[in-house]
């Protein structure tokens, strides 16, 4: 009873204030059971430290709270403290990677703080139990928002008192978070890693919570800023005394495979290269598959070892599974601009990963590439319809639970943990870049010869062409001078968002500017791969190739590159444009086209926030009237009066696009097309200022009963051009293909309102009259602009008067239009 006396009485001095509150926890935990409550004794010290400026006891915390729990006291104030000191004891496990289960954490913290919800303690918890939750699910959208979560942290600090280091805890946040972003973003980490140097440097030693909350942030950002050498021995000392299982062990076993071949490509023995590829096979095993957050890093770390290490494995394999993480990043991203931010990480480690195999291993290099092209639109078409897939697969529940989440808003802001289960049940063959035969078939299938791939370089390395030929094996070609930066004023005419070129709007330079870049697009990579081109399918045509440009190389008008003595490439080949392979296979799977004589033709509806399009109106109209008498026409009549069919609103196109009337029809959009390069935001501009979205394109003819509409032509400025930059396949008129379309027409730029018109209806006649497949219409209605000689009696006198007006043989005239699918 001496040691009940003297445990008790070194309790109560810390409730008063005084004594050595760890002393006294031990103490009281070495106490062993009897006839004295000792649940109290924990009860009271874990009140009296809660309350106490500056400490807390950390470092007991969870044994005092089990003592307390199998032993509970009869304060009635007790009921209040025990929901905070198992909070921090949550809070503290979650801090050092010890919580077993994170949705059980998360129930948890929900019934302890019950009739407390809007408790900072509680909130702040839970946030961070969601976070992790989501970035162990791949959600991107956590780095967004990094400045605001440190704001928030700032305030929360400030609301404390005592002597502790959160300045220095706030300082070592700001750098790791930039050095973070720098590697994320792709930008050179030096003067973010010297930032942490200094930091580092100046840490202090103090309060046991920053100590331990902090521990592995420290960890990583000392490896951030230390050689290889250290990085493997205190990998290798982590490793040892890390309790197994434990959720740290995929990471540290990929820093030790890292950093043994970090060593080893820095003049180290190589003889323990086995040692990196065991490590890095067992992180494999131990992480599962691609949505495991170090998946593609761990993998992608491996196929460097195995070429380096003779007998260990597939390096080809090893990279091409780590790309699979891309796939399912970009499905469960919450948020258009989580997917972005995702999207040009993954394509960045695509086009780095291909690279390493063109040569080796073209047919792999071109898995590669197509790894990475297309991710947001299919991010997009993916999440369409997901209960009733989850349905068919016997995953009622889940498409219960999907269902109900969707309901505060949309799939795009379903949690990351939910879309994650999603893609393990719902994962197909449809997640997978088709194979060279799958891809030879569908050229094959929409008489194209070749699948060309191009992919830019840079001051180090040249700019690629990887080929998929419709009959033979893939092959390459190095490029030096497919170099983005190398364009003469690359983004000149990407400035401008109305489809009136007239001089209001135009900048002076635009016509000069595109002209320079068609000449530079020859020999940096069209004249190479016409000398090259795989033998022709039929020798009764031009040669025709699909190109899938990477990158910002999607913004260059391929099909008009010219020649040294002025020839254009659209002269002697025909070129389609893909998002991917797997659109290219998608689109080929799709019945031919055949357009008949129904549709919908919107012509220049009213806006106040856009000027009238005169030409855009007259060119609908007449197109209608000449080639689609069974059609809707709606808009404004060529006198300015709206159409008594309809004005051309935004919800006459949603009921044409979801209802029977698009089936094996035409759509024609004469109207104002724009994208927000800051947000990435792309719309068609309709009546009334009313806006139809990439998104909703995508939801509404994945959502129809029949959605084959046959023929979309985007009349519009910069139709073609992606919402998501760094991916290039996400545009208003891929997002017609994603939804059903079979062939679609979009532009490169804002173009010229009296061309277009002429342009257009040309392309319509060889369409109609002359019964040619989009593609072929499209090339021949340019070559007609081109031709000095031209057939006139074409048009209807209307629009002669429009060729009378215009340019017809001007680049920017004909050149910014391109076909997609079939």
């Amino acid at each position: 009873m001496n040691d009940i006396a003297a445990v008790s009485t070194a309790v109560n001095r810390v409730v008063h204030g005084d004594g050595d509150p760890d002393a006294a926890a031990v103490a009281l935990l070495r106490l062993p059971e009897g006839p004295y409550a000792r649940g109290p004794l924990a009860a009271a010290l874990i009140t009296a430290l809660l309350d106490r400026e500056g400490r807390s006891p950390y470092t007991h915390l969870d044994a005092l709270l089990e003592l307390a729990d199998r032993e509970p006291p009869t304060d009635p104030a007790w009921a209040h403290t025990r929901p905070y000191a198992r909070s921090m004891s949550i809070a503290l496990a979650l801090a050092e990677g010890r919580l077993p289960d994170l949705r059980a954490a998360l129930t948890e913290l929900d019934g302890l703080f019950e009739d407390d919800p809007a408790s900072p303690a509680y909130r702040h918890l839970r946030r961070a139990l969601d976070d992790e939750l989501n970035r162990l699910s791949g959600d991107d959208s956590l780095f967004l928002g990094l400045d605001q979560r440190l704001a928030e942290l700032r305030a929360m600090l400030s609301d404390q008192s005592g002597p502790e280091p959160y300045p220095a805890f706030l300082a070592l946040l700001d750098a790791s978070v930039a050095y973070q972003e720098a590697n994320v973003r792709g930008e050179d980490p030096t003067d973010s890693r010297n930032r942490l140097r200094v930091v580092l440097d100046a840490l202090p030693v103090g309060d046991p919570l920053f100590d331990r909350a902090t521990a592995r942030l420290v960890a990583a950002a000392r490896n951030a800023v230390s050689g290889p050498e250290d990085a493997v021995d205190r990998a290798r000392r982590s490793l040892a005394a890390l309790p197994v299982p434990h959720a740290d062990r995929v990471r540290l076993l990929g820093e030790l495979g890292m950093g043994i071949l970090n060593r080893s490509l820095n003049g180290g023995p190589s003889t323990d290269l086995p040692e990196a590829s065991a490590a890095l096979e067992e992180a494999r095993i131990l992480a599962g598959g691609p949505y495991h957050p170090h998946w593609v890093w761990i993998n992608l770390c491996l196929a460097e070892v195995r070429r380096h290490a003779p007998g260990t494995g597939s390096p080809v394999q090893a990279a091409l599974d780590g790309l699979q993480h891309g796939v399912w990043k970009a499905l469960v991203q919450p948020t258009p601009e989580a997917t972005r931010f995702a999207v040009r990480q993954e394509a960045g480690s695509a086009i780095a990963v291909a690279r390493s195999l063109v040569g080796d291993d073209d047919a792999a290099a071109i898995t590669a590439l197509d790894t990475g092209r297309g991710l947001a639109l299919f991010a997009a078409t993916r999440t369409s319809g997901v209960a009733d897939r989850l349905e068919r697969a016997g995953r009622g529940d889940l498409a219960d639970r999907w269902r109900e989440a969707a309901t505060g808003g949309g799939p795009e802001h379903l949690p990351a943990h939910l879309r994650a289960e999603v893609w393990s049940v719902l994962q197909d063959r449809e997640l997978e870049p088709p194979p060279v035969q799958e891809i030879a078939a569908a050229l094959a299938a929409v008489d194209a010869d070749a699948l060309v791939y191009l992919v830019p370089g840079d001051a180090e390395v040249p700019g690629l062409a990887v080929i998929a030929p419709a009959d033979g094996p893939p092959f390459h070609l190095r490029l030096p001078l497919l170099r983005f930066a190398g364009v003469p004023e690359a983004a000149g005419y990407l400035t401008l968002r109305s489809r009136d070129l007239g001089p209001a709007t135009a900048k002076a330079s635009l016509p000069e500017t595109v002209s320079a870049v068609c000449d530079w697009a020859w020999w940096a990579a069209v004249g190479p791969l016409v000398e090259h081109l795989p033998p022709r399918a039929r020798q009764d045509r031009v040669p025709r190739v699909v190109l899938v440009p990477m990158g910002e190389l999607a913004r260059i008008p391929w099909h008009a590159a010219r020649r040294p003595d002025g020839r254009f490439a659209v002269e002697d080949l025909a070129v389609s444009y893909a998002a991917s392979a797997r659109m290219l296979c998608h689109s080929a799977a799709l019945p031919p086209i055949a357009p008949g004589s129904r549709g919908l033709f919107v012509g220049d509806p009213a806006s106040t926030s856009a000027g009238a399009l005169p030409s855009a109106r007259l060119e609908a109209f007449e197109i209608h009237r000449a080639f689609y008498p069974e059609a809707r026409y709606v808009g404004r009549r060529p006198d300015g009066r709206s159409d008594p069919a309809g004005s051309g609103t935004a919800p006459e196109v949603r009921d044409w696009l979801t209802g029977d009337g698009a089936r094996g029809s035409t759509l024609h959009l004469a109207c104002h097309g724009t994208v927000d390069d800051d947000t990435g935001a792309a719309h068609l501009l309709l009546a009334g200022d009313d806006r139809l979205s990439t998104g909703e394109i995508v939801a509404l003819m994945n959502g129809a009963a029949s959605h084959d509409t046959d023929l979309v032509v985007l009349a519009a400025c910069r139709t073609g051009h992606s919402v998501f930059g760094y991916d290039e396949a996400y545009s208003l008129g891929t997002a017609f293909l994603a939804g059903g379309a079979r062939s679609v027409l979009s532009t490169l730029w804002p173009i010229p309102d009296r061309a277009t018109s002429v342009l257009m209806f040309v392309f319509h006649h060889y369409l109609r009259a002359e019964r040619m497949p989009p593609w072929r219409a499209l090339r021949a209605a340019q070559l007609w602009m081109l031709d000095p000689g031209r057939d006139r009696t074409l048009l209807p006198a209307p629009l002669g008067s429009r060729l009378d007006a215009a340019d017809a043989t001007a680049l920017v005239a004909w050149a910014g239009f391109t076909h997609w699918g079939r």
